[in-house]
């Protein structure tokens, strides 16, 4: 199914009783969707853009199934909002059509559309032990991922794909990005480049998760390693070394295209609701899943920027192959996601 995309540069503000986002000349008022959904923001979002990319493929589905149970309305008279006007609007350009039909292929993937685990923890109703065992089977993904990002520095076409795959790989394991202010202390940032930035072992997102762990009475032995896996778990990072880090652009592209949308299909707005609800009753360290909220954010400005210019260098060349790694990866995805309920 194709959508137009027409976005409002600017929303109405919530002294008018309305957040409104505008979609192919119509708008919706998400106000009490977010008020529900405090981790949400990152989804929809007032008086900023949404990109291309995640209103179309999921910021739709969103609106789609929140209009049914009425925690989203759409407003009558669209273009009526005195501070949403025609002039305001953005048309985007079209889409290249492979990027056209992964995007819906993604969209349409079962693990997008639904997680069944997310959408029950964001009530915050977990269990301790099922709170820790859902740390250790994260922290085994998070850790192994390493690897697969360091197969896709290696495996990298040319040198700027190889400082962009190191651009992961470095802020993950503790190179805090370099935004151009002169704080070298902070341990936090979301923009910028590792390219000047400063080292620091807090910085390590997996040190973010010892934290997490110790709340659960869980050290650094009991987490992270291979042998604490399931076989769900192992499953999807094994798919990720292969897929993810290959050797054939065709595959990687593939991968990469569908890990960057899934990333910013809701689950990390789903985990800051859940631990949000749970920090009511116990204190967790909320640092790692805000982070990587915000970071998914910023990631998903740039997912089909990159999967145009692969394109335009000729980088896929077999579209079965591109399509069947982004089937395979997301897949993959959902075996993790399912062994966890």
């Amino acid at each position: 199914m194709k959508f137009t995309l027409l976005l409002c540069s600017l929303f109405c503000s919530y002294t008018l009783g309305r957040c409104v986002v505008t979609i192919d000349q119509t708008q919706y008022n998400v106000r009490r969707w977010k008020e529900h959904h405090p981790g949400g923001a990152g989804v929809l979002r007032c008086d900023t853009d949404i990109t291309d990319m995640f209103t179309k493929v999921h910021t739709v589905g969103i609106l789609e199934d929140k209009i049914q149970d009425g925690t989203i309305e759409r407003i009558e008279n669209s273009m009526s909002c005195t501070n949403v006007s025609r002039n305001d609007t953005k048309v985007s350009k079209k889409l290249h059509p492979l990027i056209d039909r992964a995007l819906n292929r993604i969209h349409a993937h079962h693990i997008v559309q639904s997680n069944a685990f997310t959408e029950w923890f964001r009530a915050g109703s977990a269990t301790d032990d099922e709170l820790r065992a859902f740390i250790v089977q994260f922290s085994v993904f998070s850790n192994l991922f390493l690897v697969a990002q360091l197969q896709r520095v290696i495996n990298a076409p040319d040198l700027n794909d190889m400082h962009e795959a190191k651009e992961i790989l470095l802020n993950e394991l503790g190179v805090v990005y370099n935004n151009g202010d002169s704080d070298y202390t902070k341990l936090v940032e979301t923009r910028g480049t590792v390219e000047g930035g400063i080292y620091h072992h807090r910085a390590s997102h997996f040190e973010w998760l010892v934290d997490i762990a110790h709340t659960f009475d869980l050290n650094f032995a009991s987490i992270g390693k291979r042998e604490h896996g399931s076989s769900t778990t192992l499953h999807f990072c094994d798919a990720l070394y292969t897929y993810y880090g290959s050797d054939d652009p065709n595959v990687a592209i593939g991968a990469s295209f569908a890990i960057e949308n899934w990333a910013n299909s809701g689950f990390w707005d789903d985990l800051v609701d859940g631990f949000t609800q749970i920090n009511n009753r116990r204190k967790i360290p909320l640092g790692f899943w805000i982070h990587h909220q915000q970071l998914e954010q910023q990631h998903a400005e740039h997912t089909v920027h990159e999967l145009e210019k692969a394109i335009d260098k000729n980088r896929i060349t077999d579209e079965a192959v591109f399509m069947n790694a982004i089937d395979q990866m997301l897949d993959a995805t959902a075996i993790f996601w399912n062994g966890l309920l």
